[in-house]
């Protein structure tokens, strides 16, 4: 289904999905405690009554929390979306002493960093401008030949809101309605991948910002 032919309460429940992912990452959620996929959609489920894990599994809990790490607002509240893949030794206590038993614990999930922060950010989950700015339709080329599995890139941003066209070897145009601020973002992040063909503003947009980075580098 594309974006523009969801409904406005599928679009407040799209919404309100992601919140409650967020609300779930920043109650249970840290460096040394990240949570998997699953295990989030099991604490939604718990803490919201929402199913998010069984009919619709975790390829889709995925592409909330990419659209959540890569386009919404939660900077602004303090907090970065962050995938840890790591080990971590974790010494084993007998009678409050430690012993010479160490064990190597998997940390593989997703956790909200605060940063090195101290203030508290208002909660997540109760405010509705993390989603701040208009959605707008745009039309791209995504250069399968700068970054092979960009197809996959782009369906995990948007899901199934993306219609594909004009398919070759090397390139696939794009057309998607989305947040004005994501779009832009999404063009920044993968580059030369991309090329942003309509609207023009936003084109110009991109355009600035690019010269904007190259100007501190040249």
């Amino acid at each position: 289904m594309r974006e523009e032919e969801l409904t406005e309460n599928e679009k407040k429940m799209k919404q309100a999905k992601m919140l409650m992912i967020l609300g779930v990452l920043q109650k249970y959620s840290d460096a040394d405690n990240p949570i998997s996929q699953a295990e989030i959609g099991r604490l939604v489920e718990k803490e919201y009554g929402v199913k998010l894990y069984g009919k619709e599994d975790t390829k889709l809990i995925r592409r909330y929390l990419l659209i959540i790490r890569d386009f919404l607002n939660i900077a602004d509240f303090g907090y970065t979306l962050e995938h840890s893949d790591r080990e971590k030794n974790v010494a084993h206590t007998f009678k409050g002493e430690a012993t010479k038993l160490v064990e190597s614990v998997s940390l593989h999930g997703w956790y909200l960093d605060r940063g090195k922060t101290n203030a508290e950010p208002a909660p997540l989950i109760d405010d509705p401008m993390i989603f701040d700015g208009e959605s707008i339709p745009v039309e791209f080329i995504a250069n399968k030949k700068v970054c092979p599995d960009i197809i996959d890139q782009i369906t995990d941003c948007f899901g199934d809101s993306v219609e594909f066209s004009d398919g070759s070897k090397n390139s696939v145009k794009a057309k998607v309605t989305a947040n004005e601020k994501a779009i832009l973002s999404f063009a920044l992040q993968f580059g030369s991948s991309v090329e942003i063909l309509k609207p023009k503003k936003l084109r110009k947009e991109v355009a600035k910002a690019v010269r904007d980075m190259w100007k501190k580098y040249k």
